[in-house]
């Protein structure tokens, strides 16, 4: 039996070794969906774990916060459906942790001081902005925000320019005064 799901996982290892290394690095989450996938199978089975690499192929995207996110260690349909719940942008927009009220940068207005808190994302994209100079625990200004077009933030003196998928997935809250 475990050589019938490992014939069936060569598919995935192959995309992953000839077609991936071309592709950008979009996964949201970590493991990257194909290793998730690939896990599934070998885990779960055939059946399993393909519902299971589809389901989370299906919230790969900018509508769902993305970050760590290993496989389970036993098959759930209903946690994995819950994952949907659970990780949803529309229905996570807040979250209290304490006293302080947690939210993404694009929910910030023009004028505020924020300190970064986390990134809901895979290694692409933290990657990306910690290039832009965003880490956890640092000070940053939301210079100019629209509805529409980019964010304007100053990361240490500099303007950085943010587009709202990626401001959706930095979770900061209210920065501390300045003694």
């Amino acid at each position: 039996m475990r050589t019938v799901r490992f014939l069936f996982s060569i598919p995935i290892v192959i995309y992953q070794h000839v077609l991936s290394p071309f592709l950008p690095n979009s996964c949201n989450y970590y493991p990257s969906c194909s290793e998730y996938s690939r896990q599934a199978i070998l885990r779960y089975g055939i059946v399993r774990g393909t519902i299971a690499g589809i389901l989370r192929i299906g919230r790969c995207s900018a509508r769902f916060w993305g970050g760590n996110d290993p496989l389970p260690e036993t098959f759930s349909f209903s946690e994995l459906i819950g994952e949907y719940r659970a990780r949803s942008v529309r229905r996570a927009t807040l979250s209290k942790r304490g006293t302080d009220v947690e939210k993404t940068l694009a929910d910030v207005r023009s004028g505020i001081e924020v300190e970064v808190v986390r990134f809901d994302g895979g290694e692409g994209f933290r990657s990306k902005v910690i290039a832009m100079g965003i880490i956890p625990g640092k000070q940053i200004k939301v210079q100019s925000y629209s509805t529409r077009g980019p964010m304007v933030a100053v990361v240490d003196g500099s303007r950085v320019a943010l587009g709202r998928e990626l401001a959706r997935r930095i979770v900061v809250r209210e920065a501390p005064p300045v003694p």
